[in-house]
């Protein structure tokens, strides 16, 4: 207990106070009893006397801010000061080039695991028909014409001589005939067999040697794509035979 008096009437005013105490005999129960009955009545008639009816869901209803506008704005431009930049995307542009010299090739180590065939594949586009397939067919037909040439015997050796299709010309069931071969079993284009597969449009052919293991297609989905196939391990003996065309191809060009 704390106050402001004197020491001398603090003293003087408890003594008063427990001579009164004495006087009267007033028990500490009974102060606790009319304390307590005291405040159940005035509390018991101050809710019966209160005109005020207060509704909890009206008085919540606008408490939720969660789907303000303006706040989720705020919220949204604060996320995105705290979100760390993307580094930098660094785009270097190079020119396609098969750098792998015939001794190269051969310092590589066959796989020792059985496999069912080894295939080796290359895509190109010539310069002055476009940076991808996507050409005319006056272009097709004319690109067409151009390999005829080149994969003749005046530029090819014996083993890369073969024959071109131009596909156009095959009817369906020539079609159907022509892609049963076992090379586009072993290249996985077995699937072209199907009728409708693929629109064998003016300027699409292929060419294949006489030994059956080099394929060039021509305006299929690139301009040029050149793929070397053998069964067994063998996968230097593919990518030399692909060397070796891509090497007479330039050339002849």
């Amino acid at each position: 207990m704390t106050t402001s008096l004197e020491c001398t009437d603090t003293a003087r005013n408890t003594f008063e106070m427990v001579n009164m105490l004495k006087k009267y005999k007033v028990d500490a129960k009974d102060v606790k009893k009319s304390s307590s009955k005291t405040t159940s009545t005035s509390s018991t008639t101050s809710r019966a006397i209160s005109p005020v009816k207060l509704d909890r869901a009206a008085m919540e209803k606008d408490w939720d801010v969660s789907e303000d506008p303006e706040l989720l704005k705020v919220l949204n431009m604060a996320k995105m000061l705290g979100r760390a930049q993307p580094p930098k995307v660094q785009t270097y542009s190079k020119n396609p080039l098969f750098d792998l010299l015939p001794a190269t090739i051969r310092r590589l180590v066959n796989p020792k695991a059985p496999v069912k065939c080894c295939v080796a594949s290359l895509q190109r586009n010539l310069a002055g028909f476009g940076p991808n397939g996507d050409i005319s067919k006056n272009q097709k037909i004319q690109l067409e014409n151009l390999m005829k040439k080149v994969m003749g015997v005046a530029y090819m050796p014996e083993d890369l001589t073969g024959k071109f299709s131009s596909l156009s010309k095959l009817n369906q069931r020539e079609q159907s005939k022509f892609f049963s071969a076992d090379i586009f079993s072993l290249t996985g284009d077995a699937w072209m067999k199907e009728p409708g597969s693929v629109e064998w449009t003016d300027g699409k052919g292929v060419f294949i040697n006489n030994y059956s293991n080099f394929i060039l297609w021509v305006n299929l989905e690139d301009q040029l794509r050149l793929v070397s196939v053998a069964k067994g391990q063998d996968l230097k003996y593919v990518l030399l035979r692909l060397q070796k065309a891509v090497a007479r191809i330039e050339e002849a060009l």
